[in-house]
This record gives C-alpha cells, structure tokens and sequence, in this order.
C-alpha cells in the first residue's frame, strides 16, 4: 500500500463504499496540494476490492480482519480491532506520514500510536458526538470517555460536523483547536439531474403534498411519531420513507395499514439526490436520545436544501438554528401534537414561500466553503499568525 514518502492517511473503521464526506475531504486535500498522495485505510467486507483506486491520488485499502464469533460481539470485535491495528501499523511502520486522520474515536488509539512513532499530524475527524454518540452502554461509554480524556493532548486539530458539537469539544479541551466542517453536498452533483418520479411509483396526484424521510430507519430518527403523526393527518399529505434500518419492518408495515404513508426501498448513493429532488418536504425530526443527536446536523438536512427542497425538523439546537438562519422550513416542537398540527399547516402556499428560502440556503450553503476551512485548519499555524 504505502507509495509516497508523506501520504495522508485517512482511518475509517468501516467498509468504504460512498463515504462522502469523507470523498470531498481527500479532494480538497490533493486539490490544496497538502499531499501528493492520500490513503484511506478502511475495512473489508465481502464483495468489496482490497485496493482500489479512486483517482491517481487517492486510494483505499480495506484491511481483512477475523471475525471471532465464539468470544462474544464485545471481545470479537476487540480482536477485530487489534489484528487491524497491527496491519496497519506493520503496513506503515516505515512510513512518515503527513496527516493522520481518525474518523472515529475507535481508530484514534491506532492514529496516536502512528504519529508517536512515525511523526505526522493527528487529525481528530468526528462525525458525530463521538463519546456520547448513541447506542454506548454505560460502561461502553465510560471506556470511551476515558480513552478520549486521554489521547487528546495528542490531537492537533479536530473537525466536528456542528457548532454545538465544537462548543463541547472546546469546553472539554480547550487546547485542542476545534473547526466546524459541514457535510454539505457538491453543487456539480445536483446540476442537471432529472427528479425521480415519486408522484407517479405511488400513484399519487400532481395536488398531494410528498413529505420525504431519506436514511438510517432507526431508534431516535422520529419515525414512530412521523408514522403516527401522518395517520392522524391524513388527507392530501403523503410521507414516503426511504432507507433501510431496524426499523424497515414497521415502515412496511405502516405503509400497508395507511393509504398516505409509503415505502421505498433504499436507493444507491449515486441515486440519492434524484429522489430527493422528486419530494417537497424533508423530514428530519430526530429525537435527542443522546447528546449527539441533540447537537446532530445531519447530511440530509443539507441534502434536502441544495435540492431546493424545504425542511421540517424537530426544535434541537443546530437543525432550528440552520432553519432560523434561513428561513426555508419549520421547527417543530418535540411533540405528537405540535407535530401533527404543523403537518396539517403546511399548504401548497407555504411550500412556495419556504422553498423560496431553500432555494436562497442552497445557494449561500456550498462545499467549496466548508473545504477551504478544512484545508487552511489542517497545516500548523506559522509563528507571525499567532502574534
């Protein structure tokens, strides 16, 4: 794997398939020529290249790592870890590295240990709360609390995905410089796609108004209470939800049971923003389960927008910030109440003037912004700039 003295190596504990926040970050690396070359070590899974090239300068190599079923998930998983860790580590251990990103807090012992060893800067790429993220037991949280206190005095810089989330980073350590880096989609991958037909796959009528929840069908996501919500509205409001999760059965389920709720299977994610663009409303009315969600500005509400498509959420921090900001939906108390009643609010009269709005998001919102924060934040500040 290793090819150029200095690569920037990016650690992503998880298949690379569409990451694409990932994507635009190592773009806007090769483009702001921090590196030469860029390699994103992630991990296999069947069906799926080792090497694989994603242009001339950036690669991925997924790393194959045992599967112990017999010891447990918990300590499976441990053993997963640490025969990737040593992989790595024997891959690169003449290797002097640029960057070292861990886009997780489960690789940034393995990202440490690297820039101990080898030198490089120690990126901490967060893409979520990442020690209370959800789903962490309490001793699963308490292990990874610990670990974080402890490695990040090693950190350089850490990128975040939402200003609530860097106001905690920065009150939890405050030497640690903190910059906010939006996962907001490319204007070139909207311009000139032709919206999916989601009118005519449901049957539905140039009049009905289709209210779209695109991603993850899990817990915390406001799917029960869109579910319900949706039944009690009725009328000419649709939801359409489109994923794939722990919650896929009671999404067809509600959709069998109610004639203005409907199920679409996940799409690729090259498929993605076409569909978005078929929808009028986009839903994300997440619940905070955990403080991660409760600070969350997910990569479907900036989805949503540069389609021009205007967005209901729930009233958290960031997502009732952004709306605010400008004006393109509405902030919805957490409330079935309150929720239903904003369904049944929203007419065709509305929508023009908040997809207005969207419109006006989409246009100020854009990724080559977010690049340049990122890029100009990952070199060492020169000794005259902090004078």
């Amino acid at each position: 794997m290793p090819g150029a003295s200095s690569p920037n190596l990016h650690i992503y504990p998880s298949s690379f398939r569409f990451e694409s926040r990932i994507l635009k970050q190592t773009r806007a690396i090769v483009d702001a020529e921090i590196a030469e070359e860029v390699h994103i070590i992630s991990v296999w899974e069947d069906g799926l290249p080792e090497l694989e090239e994603i242009d001339s300068a950036r690669r991925v190599w997924r790393v194959r790592r045992p599967e112990v079923r017999l010891l447990g998930r918990l300590l499976g998983r441990l053993v997963g870890t640490v025969v990737f860790s040593w992989k790595v580590l024997l891959t690169y251990r003449r290797v002097h590295p640029s960057h070292i990103h861990a886009h997780s807090l489960s690789v940034l012992p393995l990202a440490a240990i690297l820039k101990v060893l080898r030198g490089g800067r120690l990126v901490y790429d967060t893409h979520e709360l990442e020690s209370l993220r959800t789903g962490l037991g309490r001793l699963t949280r308490f292990v990874a609390r610990t670990l974080e206190h402890l490695l990040m005095p090693l950190v350089d810089v850490t990128f975040v995905v939402s200003p609530s989330i860097a106001d905690w980073y920065r009150n939890k350590y405050p030497r640690t410089p903190v910059h906010v880096v939006r996962n907001i989609p490319l204007r070139s991958d909207i311009s000139g796609l032709v919206a999916a037909d989601l009118r005519g796959r449901f049957g539905l009528a140039e009049e009905d108004l289709l209210f779209l929840y695109q991603g993850l069908l899990g817990h915390g996501r406001g799917l029960e209470e869109l579910f319900d919500a949706f039944a009690d509205v009725g009328g000419q409001r649709h939801l359409i939800v489109m994923g794939y999760g722990l919650l896929e059965a009671k999404a067809r389920r509600a959709a069998q049971d109610h004639v203005n709720i409907h199920f679409h299977p996940a799409v690729p994610p090259t498929e993605l923003l076409r569909h978005t663009l078929g929808a009028d409303v986009g839903l994300a009315y997440i619940q905070p389960i955990s403080t991660s969600y409760r600070y969350c500005l997910p990569n479907k509400l900036f989805e949503y927008l540069a389609c021009g498509i205007p967005v209901l959420v729930s009233d958290l921090p960031d997502m009732g910030a952004l709306v605010d900001e400008f004006g393109c939906g509405w902030r919805v108390p957490l409330s079935p109440t309150a929720l239903a009643e904003q369904l049944a609010a929203i007419d065709w009269e509305a929508l023009r003037e908040k997809a207005a709005a969207a419109d006006r998001a989409a246009a100020a919102l854009l990724w080559e912004d977010e690049a340049r924060t990122y890029t100009e934040n990952l070199m060492p500040v020169r000794p005259e700039a902090r004078a």
